[in-house]
């Protein structure tokens, strides 16, 4: 994908993959631009042949913004919310799997609850025959 951007005569052009977000891409060649006004101003305009001015900023960006969430604060943060509903959704299941387990031993207890019952009437049936005088 190429993604350009041309403010008053001034361009900026990016070559990205398809992944890459157009948003992120066009926030990067404003930023570019920005830079680039504030670092040389208009010494552009009178440039009469192609030249190569050496400019770390741009270095630093190409490495800075190979994550597209560094060049738009948005989608930054929709990520982070992406993130945090997954965990949220992992969260809740292990709450509702443990809801299952605590009805599991619910209906165990009562079972043994229903079962000792049952064991002391037996017991007591059977010690009623021994009585001491």
């Amino acid at each position: 994908m190429v993604h350009s951007f041309n403010r008053g005569g001034l361009c900026a052009v990016a070559f990205v993959d398809a992944q890459y977000p157009m948003r992120s891409a066009f926030s990067v060649l404003t930023k570019v631009l920005d830079e680039y006004q504030q670092t040389f101003g208009n010494s552009w305009q009178n440039v009469e042949f192609d030249k190569s001015d050496a400019w770390p900023y741009l270095n630093e960006a190409l490495v800075k913004y190979q994550d597209p969430a560094e060049a738009d604060k948005l989608l930054k943060i929709q990520m982070e919310l992406d993130e945090t509903k997954h965990i949220l959704h992992k969260t809740i299941d292990s709450v509702l799997a443990r809801g299952e387990k605590l009805d599991s031993l619910v209906e165990k207890s009562t079972d043994l609850s229903m079962a000792s019952q049952v064991f002391y009437k037996q017991a007591k049936k059977t010690n009623q025959c021994c009585t001491m005088l």
